[in-house]
C-alpha cells in the first residue's frame, strides 16, 4: 500500500536521517542514508555486512529473491559509516554488521523500526514515514538520476 506522504522530494527523508543522528540513532541514521541511497529493504540493510561494502558501493545478494545487486552509496553515507565504526571502537573483520542498535547489538525487525518511530516523534515527522519509503524516495531520484529500468530493478530486489 503506497505511503500518504510525498516520497517524491527528499526533504523528510533528510530531517528523518539527520535528526536520528544528532539525537544519537547513529545506526537508524546510517540505515536510513543507506536505504535512502540505494532503495534496499529494511532486511537487507540490517543484515548488510562490512565485507559488502567496496569503496562506494555494495554488492550483495538480496535477502528475499537471492539477486546480486551492485549499488553506490554517496560520499555523505560514507563519512557517516566511517564516523559510525570509529565510534564503535570495535574490529570491523568482515562478517561485521554496518549497523547495530545503541547498545551495539544487531538490529531486529522490531528494534531498528522502533528507533525510526522514536526519531520521527521527537523531530515532529508525521508517523506514516516508514524505512521502506526511503526506498520509494531512492528510486525515485535515482530515475530523476537517468538510471535504466535494469537498474532500478536490480535495486528493488
Amino acid at each position: 500500500m503506497p505511503s500518504c506522504i510525498d516520497t517524491e522530494t527528499p526533504e523528510l527523508a533528510n530531517t528523518l536521517i539527520m535528526g536520528a543522528w544528532n539525537l544519537g540513532y547513529h545506526g537508524a541514521a546510517v540505515a536510513a542514508a543507506i536505504a535512502y541511497d540505494t532503495g534496499l529493504s529494511p532486511v537487507d540493510v540490517r543484515t548488510l555486512t562490512v565485507g559488502e561494502l567496496q569503496g562506494n558501493r555494495i554488492k550483495r545478494d538480496r535477502t528475499k529473491t537471492g539477486r546480486t545487486v551492485d549499488l553506490e552509496l554517496w560520499p555523505n553515507t560514507l563519512e557517516w559509516i566511517e564516523a559510525y565504526h570509529k565510534e564503535l571502537g570495535i574490529a570491523q573483520m568482515p562478517g561485521a554488521l554496518i549497523v547495530r542498535t545503541r547498545r551495539g547489538k544487531p538490529f531486529t525487525k522490531d528494534m531498528l523500526a522502533t528507533d525510526i518511530r522514536k526519531v520521527r516523534e521527537k523531530l515532529g515527522i508525521p508517523s506514516e514515514l516508514k524505512l521502506a519509503d526511503l526506498r520509494r524516495t531512492a528510486w525515485t531520484e535515482m530515475a530523476n538520476k537517468g538510471a535504466t529500468v535494469p537498474q532500478l530493478a536490480a535495486s528493488a530486489g
